[in-house]
């Protein structure tokens, strides 16, 4: 057993397990945590089964705002993620989201499995670069 104070060298390299609040007291998580949950969507009702990368709902494309970082469920808000775009990159299509409650866009991978006309209609929505 060993105690390091703050201006010890090497006191960062060997403590780099240890997570430091940032300013607002919120400890970092991991970039992505696979949660598999299943989760009735609260737009418009459709039972979804989850496989841990599902993020959205596959027939309106909604969302709720649970999360900091993927699978995290840190975020307090709890609003729901309006799709509000479509975006391309790289042959990938993401999905715009918009809290309607914090106003917190994020973008998330469109799945296999998206209803392909409530993709086509988002597209008409606006497509953003």
């Amino acid at each position: 057993m060993f105690a390091l104070g703050a201006n010890d060298s090497g006191f960062e390299s060997q403590c780099s397990d240890i997570y430091m609040a940032d300013s607002k007291g919120v400890l970092p998580t991991k970039q992505f945590q696979k949660r598999e949950e299943d989760f009735v969507c609260e737009k418009c009702g459709r039972p979804v089964h989850g496989n841990g990368y599902t993020n959205h709902c596959p027939a309106c494309l909604w969302s709720k705002h649970v999360d900091v970082n993927p699978g995290d469920r840190a975020a307090n808000c709890g609003g729901l993620m309006e799709p509000i775009g479509l975006e391309n990159k790289s042959d990938v299509f993401y999905i715009v989201q918009k809290c309607q409650k914090c106003g917190h866009e994020r973008r998330n991978k469109a799945a296999v499995g998206d209803s392909f006309d409530a993709l086509v209609a988002l597209s008409t929505k606006g497509k953003r670069a």
